[in-house]
């Protein structure tokens, strides 16, 4: 009677051991199957986070040059190099647009690599697209009359802007450049991919030392 019993209790002792190890391997085998799972869902979240990341930039960008529906827009942080007025519907401080180096250099930038009558060599020049920054002030005129630190003054037609790739030089040669070497913001046409750009006429536009734009 003790041997069946024991007997009995034996197989039920190995059958619950056998119990617990399948449950015991079943629950490792489900851990390793959730493994790529989650390394996946890892995988799957860096992006995002590089995309959330992406976003709050364009959003810093977006909010830095935010106009609201009566043409205002964010005043400069840093001292003002350039101020845009006349014809213009955006403005920060009274009737002109002001904007720092910054808020400028935060505007799409192009680089022309040209010569100079000026200077010997070919050069690099890198700054915003005069017809950008007219866009941005909701420019509507026909012409803009360019005014150096020293007062110097030429008017040129807008339309200049339309044809030709010109911009407000921040950059030559990837330096900022000094009153001295006629920055802070220099207008830059494409000379070298255009004859006519070669002309004397043209080279009177190439205003230095530009602080001051008034649309007309």
């Amino acid at each position: 009677m003790h041997s069946a019993t024991e007997s009995l209790f034996t197989t039920h002792t190995e059958n619950a051991n056998k119990l617990i190890q399948r449950n015991f391997m079943d629950k490792a085998k489900t851990e390793r199957s959730l493994r790529p799972v989650v390394s996946r869902s890892i995988q799957k979240e860096i992006p995002m986070i590089a995309r959330r990341s992406l976003i709050a930039l364009f959003a810093g960008v977006v909010s830095l040059f935010a106009t609201s529906t009566y043409g205002e827009m964010q005043r400069p942080q840093n001292d003002v190099i350039l101020e845009v007025s006349g014809k213009i519907a955006v403005m920060n401080e009274g009737s002109k647009a002001t904007f720092d180096r910054a808020m400028l250099m935060t505007l799409p930038q192009r680089e022309i690599r040209t010569t100079t009558a000026w200077t010997d060599g070919v050069q690099i020049f890198q700054g915003p697209l005069i017809r950008d920054v007219l866009k941005f002030v909701q420019a509507d005129g026909s012409n803009l009359r360019a005014i150096a630190l020293n007062d110097y003054a030429i008017t040129i037609p807008t339309s200049d802007f339309e044809k030709y790739d010109a911009i407000l030089a921040l950059l030559m040669n990837g330096e900022e450049m000094s009153v001295r070497e006629k920055g802070p913001i220099w207008i830059v046409y494409p000379r070298d991919q255009h004859n006519e750009l070669q002309s004397a006429e043209y080279n009177e536009k190439w205003i230095w030392q530009l602080n001051r734009i008034v649309v007309e």
